[in-house]
């Protein structure tokens, strides 16, 4: 195998790596705004991933309402560039990473509001309905 492939199969591994825990083989599912008000059902293992855009230098967050604690792990949360890089104001995406840790039901809720406003001054809110099997 020419050295160029394999350097890249190596970076693709790593990549997904990092993105489920090791020797997982964990489903993976990807939550945006468009899926608001959705209900899904995933196993137990499952990576439960929620990106939602946030508009850079106005304030307003996406925070995590409350986390059943029962039934998922926070695996991680990070912010990445969202669209124009590089210009004040440009829109952020805010991931969430889930792990399903045992069967059961949850809801997952966010709201979209100044931290010091508290969330009853949300502007928006994002809500999926989820069930463990």
């Amino acid at each position: 195998m020419p050295s160029a492939v394999l350097t890249a199969v190596c970076m693709m591994m790593f990549a997904w790596s990092s993105l489920t825990p090791a020797g997982s083989g964990a489903e993976m599912v990807v939550l945006q705004r468009s899926d608001h008000g959705r209900a899904i059902a995933v196993e137990v293992g499952a990576i439960v991933v929620v990106e939602l855009e946030e508009k850079g230098a106005t304030g307003y967050l996406w925070l995590l309402d409350a986390l059943d604690q029962m039934v998922f792990d926070l695996v991680g949360v990070e912010s990445r560039a969202g669209g124009e890089t590089g210009k004040m104001g440009a829109p952020v995406v805010k991931v969430w990473r889930l792990q399903a840790r045992q069967r059961g039901r949850t809801v997952l809720e966010f709201s979209y509001c100044r931290p010091w406003k508290g969330k009853e001054a949300s502007l928006d809110r994002f809500m999926v309905e989820v069930t463990i099997q």
